[in-house]
């Protein structure tokens, strides 16, 4: 299924804003972006970074380094 992954912040300023990515979880779609960006691993490594799955604001939910693995199900946001 594609999803919308937004970056913001310098990942937006430095790599763009939005990507269409057919992945299963928020893992593959940074593997994914990783393949595709040079220098985008070291941004992520050397820079703070959170990763939301579905809106931004009250409806997003937060994931960390343990659930980034988890499928997204019929979300199309990340």
């Amino acid at each position: 299924m594609l999803r919308n992954v937004h970056l913001y912040g310098s990942l937006g300023d430095r790599f763009g804003t939005l990507y269409r990515l057919d992945v299963r979880d928020a893992a593959e779609a940074i593997r994914a972006l990783g393949a595709q960006l040079p220098g985008f691993y070291a941004h992520v490594r050397e820079h703070d970074w959170h990763v939301i799955r579905g809106p931004l604001g009250d409806c997003g939910r937060a994931l960390d380094l343990d659930t980034l693995a988890l499928g997204l199900g019929h979300e199309t946001e990340l």
